[in-house]
């Protein structure tokens, strides 16, 4: 890990927090709303979006647009 490097390979302010958030919200998950008790909860999953298709072809159109349009025309 390079401090001074330009680029960081992670999000500091994640990092800072994220286990206390997860903590705070599985004590009420399981806690407050009995719920989930005995399954896994994560956090992130970054691999989710590997699988996502980030292209869209618009009404009417003959080639797909790179960005997803959730714009109610």
């Amino acid at each position: 890990m390079d401090p001074l490097g330009k680029y960081a390979e992670y999000d500091p302010q994640s990092a800072a927090i994220s286990a206390a958030y997860t903590a705070a919200f599985l004590d009420y998950y399981h806690g407050d709303l009995k719920f989930g008790q005995g399954g896994t909860y994560r956090a992130t999953n970054f691999a989710s979006g590997d699988k996502w298709k980030w292209t869209h072809r618009p009404i009417g159109a003959d080639t797909e647009q790179q960005v997803v349009n959730s714009r109610n025309s």
